[in-house]
């Protein structure tokens, strides 16, 4: 693992790792000087040992059965996915060896850069800090969400064409999901993404460099520009998956059911769903989420 192994995802018959985009890099242990004369070395330091990350991500794929065996060791599948993804979940039944995994694909978006003392982070309160200190920095280019089923035993994907959906209305800084999960589903057929949004105030001379040659890029860098200056609003929206055995081979499973655009000036994550009292649907129910 080069990064970290934020999640892992657990079906019927297989455990999958991935190498999720929360890297590490040593301009995070690069303590905090007190002294403002130091500040040109500390910047320089944190831009020295700072690096993107990783554009793709590597998936293991482990059979739990090997893990039964006694076996001091255990071969796992490598699979390619391309574009990062920092959240994951997976359908719980993989039938004829079929994984399903659902990403949300953080595209030039980096959760381990934060607003620091070096960057322009809106008006300052009393004690000489900025509000938005610490704040995650914004997205360089749109995420987006994607369905990707392989094959548990041969690592190869099931379908030629992966099922990707990105809007420019919902999908600016996908972060975390919701679902029903008593009863515990099988397939997994809506989730509740809330996305954090675009703002100028969070899009740093730092990320824009460190993300200026993103080599998936869907959004200009100009367009980006405008899109930042105008804003774009958090969200909570949900994510349908259609049946595999009822698209077509070139037809996208997902679509957005639903989906709301917060206010101006809120700043929305961790949606928790919480079930209608005696029903079973994935829709049934309510989502509470956190504001700021």
């Amino acid at each position: 693992m080069k990064q970290s192994t934020h999640q892992m995802g657990l079906t019927e018959d297989y455990l999958v790792l991935i190498d999720t985009a929360f890297k590490i890099s040593l301009k995070e242990i690069l303590p905090t000087l007190p002294n403002k004369r130091y500040d040109p070395i500390e910047k320089f330091l944190g831009n020295l040992l700072d690096h993107p990350q990783l554009k793709d991500n590597t998936v293991y794929i482990i059979d739990r059965r090997e893990l039964l065996t006694g076996k001091k060791s255990v071969q796992a599948k490598k699979v390619t996915i391309p574009r990062e993804a920092a959240h994951f979940l997976v359908d719980y039944r993989n039938p004829d060896d079929q994984i399903t995994l659902h990403l949300a694909h953080v595209c030039a978006w980096d959760a381990a850069e934060w607003l620091t003392k070096f960057d322009d982070a809106g008006p300052v309160d009393g004690s000489g800090t900025s509000p938005l200190y610490g704040a995650i920095a914004g997205p360089m280019d749109i995420s987006k969400l994607g369905c990707h089923v392989i094959n548990g035993k041969t690592g190869k994907f099931i379908r030629e064409n992966q099922d990707i959906l990105m809007d420019k209305d919902y999908t600016w800084g996908a972060a975390i999901y919701a679902y029903r999960e008593r009863p515990f589903p099988d397939r997994l057929e809506d989730i509740y993404w809330s996305c954090l949004g675009c703002w100028a105030d969070l899009k740093t001379p730092h990320i824009e460099h460190l993300y200026n040659h993103y080599p998936y890029r869907e959004v200009g860098l100009e367009e980006l520009d405008e899109i930042t200056t105008q804003g774009k609003p958090s969200t909570l929206f949900r994510l349908h998956i259609a049946p595999l055995d009822q698209v077509a081979e070139d037809e996208n499973r997902l679509s957005i059911a639903d989906g709301y655009q917060f206010p101006e000036g809120h700043w929305v994550v961790s949606p928790q769903f919480i079930p209608r009292l005696g029903t079973e649907g994935s829709t049934d129910g309510y989502i509470l989420c956190v504001a700021g």
